[in-house]
């Protein structure tokens, strides 16, 4: 959690995470997810530390309306579980990790199915 550790801390681990995602993918990463984005997990440092590591949007999981008046870096998002009725969201992400991990570079970027079709 963001929110237990000091601001030093919390700028190391955002920056690390968007450079994985971009040496991962090989694209640039211009959107953060707060892990568990309530306002308790998300000190005032990781919003600091998404701007400087080059993020443009970054998702909470504040319960409230977006709206054209959020600050880019402080949108909310709705929490997905298994339980959801988007569940399916979590065979696109296990589709896609199992791609990556089979080194096909990305499969988001040959389209849906992609990593399944490749194996």
């Amino acid at each position: 959690h963001l929110g237990h550790l000091p601001a030093a801390e919390v700028e190391r681990e955002v920056a690390d995470s968007v450079d994985r995602v971009r040496a991962e993918t090989g694209a640039d990463c211009v959107a953060f997810a707060y892990p568990y984005g309530g306002p308790e997990h998300r000190p005032p440092a990781a919003r600091e530390a998404a701007r400087a590591a080059g993020c443009r949007l970054a998702v909470s999981t504040d319960p409230r309306v977006v709206g054209p008046w959020d600050d880019p870096l402080l949108v909310p998002r709705a929490g997905l579980t298994r339980a959801s009725p988007f569940a399916c969201a979590f065979q696109v992400l296990e589709a896609l990790r199992e791609g990556l991990e089979a080194g096909h570079g990305s499969a988001a970027a040959r389209g849906p199915g992609a990593a399944r079709a490749s194996r």
